[in-house]
């Protein structure tokens, strides 16, 4: 906490240097000044839409301050540790489970995304958080653990749209790992599927209402899985294959 703290202290008035910064403090602002999850391009699902939200409930709260969201950050991955040494020690021991506390803790990127006004710290702690509630779930056998799993995957998913693929291959580990009760466990992954759908499933509407098309997440994914890493991807950027058609693709991705 308190190397965190120190780091916080050093990026006080560090401005918002980085491009994804950028759009999600644009986006928080829109949400703030009239509720519309809208950009300069106008109304979006570029990015999943829970951070911005997120960013708009402390903004509410603290005023246009990024200092409260690095505070808040680093509280996120204080909880995210403690609740990792938990999954830790009832899985693997006692020591299995301080090792990956202080290994997230002193990791140093994980740090460094505390003092940044970006989606890891808050990402993690939703995940971590999913991974409480599977662990707990094929311990106990307890619906609402399924179904907890379920929602907190889901909301993970409106962070980070990489998490939304995990639903069905955690599905079927539900079902395997219950096999010898083949009812319960099929109504396990089924609360499960049915939670992580009903988190996703506004914002899946919202999107097909604005855009016309099935976009459970967002709308930019599909365009870097479509242009992949060869020879006509941009070499300095190419998890950002989007920019490959310049500027005018942002505009494209918004649609």
């Amino acid at each position: 906490m308190l190397l965190r703290f120190l780091l916080v202290a050093a990026f006080w008035d560090q401005p918002l240097s980085i491009i994804d910064e950028q759009h999600y403090h644009e986006l928080a602002l829109n949400i703030l000044g009239g509720g519309e999850y809208a950009n300069s391009f106008g109304v979006t699902a570029m990015r999943p839409p829970l951070y911005p939200a997120f960013l708009s409930g402390v903004y509410a709260v603290f005023g246009v301050e990024a200092n409260a969201v690095r505070v808040l950050h680093v509280v996120f991955s204080l909880g995210s540790a403690l609740i990792l040494w938990q999954i830790g020690r009832r899985v693997w021991g006692e020591k299995a489970g301080e090792l990956a506390a202080i290994l997230l803790l002193f990791y140093p990127s994980l740090m460094f995304f505390d003092v940044l006004i970006l989606t890891e710290s808050f990402f993690i702690l939703g995940f971590i958080l999913f991974l409480f509630f599977v662990e707990r779930y094929l311990r106990t056998d307890r619906l609402r653990d399924a179904a907890f799993s379920g929602i907190f995957l889901g909301l993970g998913s409106l962070v980070k749209g990489i998490a939304c693929p995990l639903s069905l291959p955690v599905s079927i580990l539900l079902l395997w790992q219950r096999r010898k009760r083949l009812l319960s466990s099929a109504v396990g992954a089924f609360l499960f599927l049915l939670c992580f759908t009903g988190a996703l499933a506004p914002w899946a509407v919202r999107n097909y209402q604005v855009f016309g098309g099935f976009a459970p997440v967002g709308t930019m994914g599909g365009v870097n899985l479509s242009m992949g890493n060869y020879a006509h991807t941009p070499l300095h950027n190419s998890w950002a294959a989007v920019e490959v058609r310049g500027e005018k693709s942002w505009g494209y991705v918004y649609r």
